[in-house]
C-alpha cells in the first residue's frame, strides 16, 4: 500500500489521490494537532515536515524548552502544520498518519517519528506501520488513512495556506500571531513569543 502511494505524482506538494470506496468509509479526519491552553491569546504555528532534518533537530533539542517555558505554563497555544518536503510523498503519507492515529495521538505519533526520523526512512512502509501500530492505528486504519480524500485534500490545503498566505519558504518556520517567523535558534523564536505576549497584554 505505501509502496503504491509513494509512486505515485505530487499535487503541488501533496499526492494525487483517486476517489475510492476506501477512502470514502475511511473513519479518520484531519484534526488540528494543538498542544497547550486554547484559550490562550497567543498562537504559535509551526509549519514543518516529518522529513525534514532541521525540523528533527528543534523537535529533540529546542521543543521540550518550548513546551516546558510557553505550553505548559499557558502562554501559548501550539499548532503543529505540515509543510513536506522532500521526499514529499513520503511526508505526506507520514502527515496523513499523525492525523488518523486515534485518542488524540497525532502529536506523539510525530515525536517518536522525529526522534527516530533517520531509522523509519530508511524502511518507511515498516516502520510506519510499526509506529502507527504502537499509537493504536491497525493495518486497516493504516490502509484506509492513506487513501483518505479529507485527510490529503485538508493537509493540502494548510500546507498552500502556509505559503500563500504566511510566505513560509523553508521549515521549520513559525507563525507567532500571524507574523512570520523564520527560525534561526531558539532565542530567537522565544523572544517573538515574548513580543507577542507583551503586546497581548
Amino acid at each position: 500500500m505505501l509502496r503504491a502511494i509513494l509512486a505515485l505524482p505530487l499535487l503541488l506538494i501533496g499526492l494525487v489521490m483517486g476517489a475510492s470506496a476506501q477512502a470514502a468509509s475511511a473513519p479518520a479526519q484531519y484534526r488540528e494537532l494543538i498542544e497547550g491552553k486554547t484559550t490562550a491569546k497567543v498562537m504559535v504555528v509551526e509549519y514543518a515536515s516529518l522529513t525534514c532534518p532541521h525540523c528533527a533537530h528543534f523537535y529533540v533539542e529546542n521543543f521540550p524548552e518550548l513546551k516546558k517555558n510557553y505550553i505548559d505554563t499557558g502562554k501559548i497555544k501550539f499548532v503543529f502544520r505540515d509543510l513536506p518536503t522532500p521526499p514529499q510523498n513520503l511526508a505526506m503519507a507520514a502527515a496523513a498518519l499523525a492525523r488518523c492515529v486515534p485518542n488524540n495521538k497525532g502529536l506523539t505519533f510525530i515525536g517518536a517519528l522525529y526522534k527516530n526520523q533517520q531509522e523509519w526512512m530508511k524502511n518507511p512502509e515498516e516502520e510506519l506501520r510499526k509506529y502507527a501500530g504502537l499509537s493504536g492505528l491497525d493495518k486497516d486504519g493504516f490502509d484506509a488513512c492513506l487513501t483518505n480524500q479529507d485527510v490529503i485534500g485538508e493537509l493540502n490545503r494548510v500546507a498552500q495556506t502556509g505559503l500563500s498566505l504566511y510566505k513560509v519558504q523553508r521549515t521549520p518556520s513559525f507563525v507567532v500571531n500571524d507574523e512570520l517567523v523564520e527560525f534561526e535558534n531558539y532565542q530567537a523564536l522565544a523572544t517573538a513569543i515574548d513580543k507577542a505576549l507583551a503586546k497581548a497584554k
